[in-house]
């Protein structure tokens, strides 16, 4: 279940951060995100040449079971192979911040934000009082009431933090749940290279997007190294 692509808003309702990886989809202004990419032909293990003549195989029981595992071997190390590829590919032919402003940035934030309002109006018990209205409001389940929602196209999976920031990832439709890994990375990724430097700005202006090499490279190792994107 491959990962099409990574958002982070502020709370300004900015998109400071915009991250797309190359599964083959065409840009379309007229849907959210992307349609469904083309299949791709998994790559299978060829022997080598040097043993195709059986004649010269080993006849033992022992030496058929050495052979089969440095096949074994053989095989892993290939599928380590294809996968660093696919993870190159991935990295080399997406893009960093060029979608920050478009109509697929907007229309995104904008089904998150409505998707977001009516489940906390959903799971929210009326209130009698004005303060019992404010503590709805302040209540830190609101935050992530919405989780994530899908479409036959892809799947879209949200983590809010008590600040104001807003961590999209869109998937494959059949991925599962990651707003974990939007956990992690707020807590192991953004807060290091980004709250905790010096040189980053504490507020985005609106036209200012985050370029840090360091964040830009652990984004891109952290989602090329999880089994969805490979898949």
């Amino acid at each position: 279940m491959p990962i099409y692509s990574f958002w982070i808003y502020d709370r300004h309702c900015n998109c400071i951060f915009s991250r797309e990886y190359g599964t083959g989809f065409q840009d379309s202004s007229n849907s959210i995100l992307r349609s469904t990419p083309k299949l791709k032909v998994s790559a299978q293990f060829t022997p080598n040449a040097s043993y195709e003549n059986t004649s010269s195989l080993p006849s033992s029981s022992q030496s058929t079971q050495n052979s089969s595992i440095s096949s074994g071997r053989g095989q892993r190390l290939l599928s380590s192979a294809l996968n660093n590829q696919k993870a190159q590919d991935l990295i080399q032919k997406g893009t960093i911040n060029t979608q920050n402003n478009n109509n697929t940035s907007k229309l995104l934030f904008g089904t998150l934000f409505s998707l977001r309002k009516i489940a906390v109006s959903l799971c929210t018990p009326q209130a009698e009082t004005s303060q019992e209205e404010e503590f709805n409001a302040s209540n830190l389940n609101s935050f992530n009431s919405l989780q994530s929602f899908h479409t036959l196209n892809y799947k879209c999976h949200y983590y809010e933090t008590m600040n104001g920031l807003r961590f999209v990832v869109v998937t494959h439709p059949a991925a599962r749940n990651l707003q974990s890994s939007l956990v992690e990375i707020y807590h192991s990724i953004y807060l290091p290279t980004i709250v905790r430097n010096p040189l980053m700005p504490v507020e985005y202006r609106e036209d200012e997007v985050i370029s840090n090499d360091r964040f830009i490279r652990a984004i891109d190792e952290y989602w090329t190294s999880l089994e969805e994107t490979l898949t």
